[in-house]
């Protein structure tokens, strides 16, 4: 062997480099599970608030049709004919004017007006099942003609 191969087979390897550790960012990752978090959120909240509401309604329904269930047949025509009663004031213009920014001022128009057809003392008057698309919807005092 001559010198010059001792020598290249002696020389040293260059280092090899390191791979550097990359330090684990805690805040971006975090942040990352806030954002996707948030996503979903707002992705599934009208379906969740749906779902909820639906419930609601449904257990409004069960209610009322329990109490009329229980209620007997005279209890209903009582309900009706004070209904009635109360629409043909309404039809021949007799309304007592009040102040409409006095909060305080409930009148017993109103309080009547809410008394009736309330069997459950929640303000429902009654519900509407639609069948073909399987609903029951509660109806309370005060929805207009264009809710329904």
């Amino acid at each position: 062997m001559s010198k010059e191969t001792i020598k290249n087979t002696t020389k040293k390897s260059p280092p090899k480099k390191r791979k550097k550790k990359r330090k684990i960012n805690i805040g971006k990752i975090f942040a990352v599970f806030i954002t996707v978090c948030l996503s979903l959120g707002l992705m599934l909240y009208p379906f969740i608030s749906n779902y909820f509401s639906e419930k609601h309604a449904q257990s409004v329904v069960n209610t009322v049709e329990k109490a009329t269930d229980n209620a007997d047949i005279n209890q209903y025509k009582d309900e009706l004919e004070a209904a009635q009663k109360y629409n043909k004031v309404l039809a021949t213009g007799k309304i007592k004017l009040k102040d409409p920014f006095d909060e305080s001022a409930e009148d017993e128009e109103e309080k009547e007006y809410k008394s009736l057809l309330n069997m459950t003392d929640d303000g429902v008057m009654g519900f509407i099942k639609i069948p073909c698309i399987d609903v029951s919807l509660p109806i309370y005092h005060g929805t207009s003609e264009a809710v329904l």
